[in-house]
């Protein structure tokens, strides 16, 4: 579950400047809108085994809906907000979308869970604009469902991963699996093809690590064996954590340990040194390029959701990012869109970057559903206790952080 939710987080994006206008108290018909007011919903894991893990997307949420709340509103109109409890269950979302949706009235929502597909037909069916985390491929099969990122996708992969690895000297990776038969969204598999098709070896056989039959031990022995100076695996934290030092102690000179997910001051905390050199990629700006859109947002989270001790998660950024992209479509939908209107109209924007928090403007008709292109590569540092955001020598002026590469179909 772990694996499962780091790699998940990978999907998102982040916040724009103010988008007021002067107050136009003017009626509008549109479910969820009063003439002074409109209402959002958010969906996610109150209660269940992902309830702590998630709650600080409730954060996110509700310091980016105050932020626009004390900007002014949009379009002359206050954010309401109203929240429900999925369970972390695909019937459990059922239940919280028509609660929203049925007894709230809310205009549109911001889903930050990993079971959507208890409610995305239903939305579809009924044209009601989402964004959140893309956590299945259903979201690259929805158009009222907008997101900023994906990397679950159907098919398709880029050769971004592979640039990374070439740039830090990998030549021969081994692929570790928690499984045998791995599905055709998984993400080390687009991993394992973006890094081939930039001329990485990869080894035939993948290496299979479970802890409850297999030890470390066994694993670094192996991966010495095999002769590979890369590590690609969609592992948990706490797995990498006990295999890292196991591989060191073997000796074997590895360039690059490459894993989905894992970027969070509080693994650091957890883990240390166990950590030291695994690389993680995000689809965000990071927190350690201190940029003004970073400030503007940790501005918002001391003012408005303090209850989150360190708001520098990708967790809690990813619910402020993707409440962002609702309320940019509603400034661009116009005073009283239906949410017809307002899908269209967010579709057709062009140039999204979040108010500088996303590495590259995006498309929202032309990514839609396709993996994302551009990341930040991020590195634990050698004491364990920071990340390294890694240049990329081929970068444009300006943009040395950004990796860029291209999309296979």
């Amino acid at each position: 579950m772990v694996a499962l939710l780091s790699s998940t987080v990978l999907v998102v994006a982040a916040c724009s400047g103010p988008e007021h206008s002067p107050i136009t108290k003017t009626a509008c018909s549109t479910p969820g809108f009063s003439a002074t007011s409109v209402r959002i919903g958010q969906v996610y894991p109150d209660s269940g085994v992902l309830a702590e893990a998630f709650q600080p997307t409730r954060s996110g949420v509700e310091a980016r809906i105050q932020q626009a709340n004390a900007e002014g509103g949009i379009n002359g109109r206050t954010i309401e907000y109203v929240w429900a409890d999925d369970r972390g269950d695909v019937t459990g979302n059922t239940q919280a979308v028509h609660k929203l949706v049925d007894d709230d009235e809310v205009f549109g929502l911001v889903e930050t869970t990993l079971v959507a597909a208890g409610s995305a037909q239903y939305l579809d069916d009924r044209h009601i604009p989402v964004t959140g985390m893309p956590a299945e491929t259903l979201w690259t099969q929805h158009r009222n469902m907008f997101s900023t990122a994906y990397t679950i996708t159907e098919s398709g992969t880029v050769d971004t991963f592979g640039r990374y690895i070439r740039a830090q000297g990998g030549t021969t990776a081994a692929i570790i699996r928690a499984d045998v038969m791995p599905s055709t969204t998984d993400i080390t598999g687009k991993i394992e093809q973006g890094a081939a098709q930039a001329g990485v070896r990869i080894l035939p056989q993948s290496l299979i690590y479970n802890p409850t039959v297999s030890s470390p031990t066994q694993l670094a022995a192996a991966i010495r064996q095999s002769g590979a100076d890369v590590l690609i695996g969609s592992l948990s934290p706490g797995d990498w954590a006990n295999i890292l030092p196991a591989v060191a102690a073997t000796g074997t000179p590895i360039r690059v340990v490459l894993a989905p997910g894992g970027y969070d001051p509080k693994l650091l905390q957890q883990y240390g040194t166990s950590l030291a050199g695994l690389s993680t990629f995000i689809s965000l700006v990071p927190f350690e390029l201190g940029t003004a859109a970073h400030q503007r947002y940790l501005r918002a989270m001391a003012n408005y959701a303090p209850e989150l001790a360190d708001p520098r998660t990708q967790l809690a950024l990813t619910a402020y990012v993707q409440t962002d992209l609702l309320l940019h479509g509603l400034t661009v939908a116009g005073p009283c869109p239906s949410r017809e209107q307002f899908i269209e109209r967010l579709r057709a924007v062009k140039d999204y970057n979040a108010g500088g928090l996303l590495p590259t403007p995006v498309d929202l008709t032309a990514t839609f559903g396709k993996i994302s292109q551009c990341y930040a590569f991020l590195r634990v540092n050698n004491a364990g206790n920071g990340f390294e955001v890694a240049q990329n020598p081929g970068a444009t002026a300006g943009s040395p952080y950004n990796w860029c590469g291209d999309r296979i179909d």
